[in-house]
């Protein structure tokens, strides 16, 4: 996306968690495709995936060539991921977050130098301003909009908005 906005309503409609499990009890999550736009995100689940995809994008960085971790070993010692596992676990019934519908396959980057890793997310993706280039952490996008996981995810009147930045609004 190329940028985002948190909207909020004045009602502070706190909602139940109604989140997906599979047979495991977990949350199987998914990376999404933002890009310069696309629908209000306003369900549970797909505030989830974006911030999902939002950790991806900005905290896995690169890695040294030799490393002999997994995509996903690496993307599951992130803060990021380990946050929005952790809130997903206080819910009741439910195990956490499952990386079984993720693409997370660890790369050459061999046009770095020196060579390094990278984690390719497949269709995984979010536009640079809203991701890369804004933040660097998921808990520097909280910070920066003044709200917090719970809110982002559990507030019926909180939305991701997916915007254009490069036009006008008048045009």
């Amino acid at each position: 996306m190329h940028s985002i906005s948190i909207e909020r309503d004045s009602h502070n409609r706190k909602m139940d968690i109604d989140l997906p499990l599979d047979e495991n009890n977990k949350v199987p999550v998914i990376f999404g495709e933002y890009g310069w736009s696309g629908p209000t995100l306003t369900k549970q689940f797909d505030k989830l995936c974006y911030l999902v995809t939002m950790v991806a994008a900005v905290e896995l960085k690169y890695f040294p060539i030799d490393t002999t971790k997994t995509g996903k070993q690496l993307f599951v010692e992130t803060e990021g991921f380990k946050m929005i596992d952790a809130f997903v676990r206080t819910q009741p019934g439910c195990n956490g977050l499952s990386l079984d519908l993720l693409t997370l396959n660890l790369e050459d980057a061999d046009w770095k130098n020196p060579p390094l890793k990278y984690v390719d997310i497949g269709e995984g993706y979010i536009d640079h301003q809203s991701g890369i280039d804004q933040y660097k952490s998921l808990q520097m996008f909280f910070d920066k909009n003044n709200i917090t996981l719970e809110e982002v995810v559990t507030d019926g009147d909180v939305w991701i908005l997916i915007q254009n930045d490069n036009c006008r609004y008048d045009d």
